[in-house]
């Protein structure tokens, strides 16, 4: 009997891991769903803001390409701005 209800609290605190470890990773997607309504979310993580959306289908979007691309623009209109300037002459 002993032995049943051990490996039966064992069963529980698995689930009970399992959910919280859910939870945890992408709580946005289980709120999407469960209230059926599209989340949007933006952070600041590195040099620009990227926005992620959840939809009730627990599909994810979000503008990372579109960020990357304008992070690399600026890289190269700053490159260009100061090591391409037309008004600085160097033969002098």
């Amino acid at each position: 009997m002993a032995v049943m209800l051990f490996v039966m609290w064992l069963g529980f605190m698995g689930f009970f891991y399992l959910k919280a470890d859910e939870i945890t990773k992408d709580p946005c997607s289980i709120c999407s769903n469960r209230f059926d309504d599209t989340i949007s979310c933006t952070t600041h993580e590195g040099v620009a803001p990227i926005t992620k959306k959840w939809y009730p289908n627990w599909t994810v979007t979000d503008n990372s390409k579109e960020v990357v691309k304008e992070v690399y623009k600026e890289i190269d209109e700053s490159m260009n701005h100061s090591f391409l300037d037309p008004s600085i002459n160097l033969s002098e």
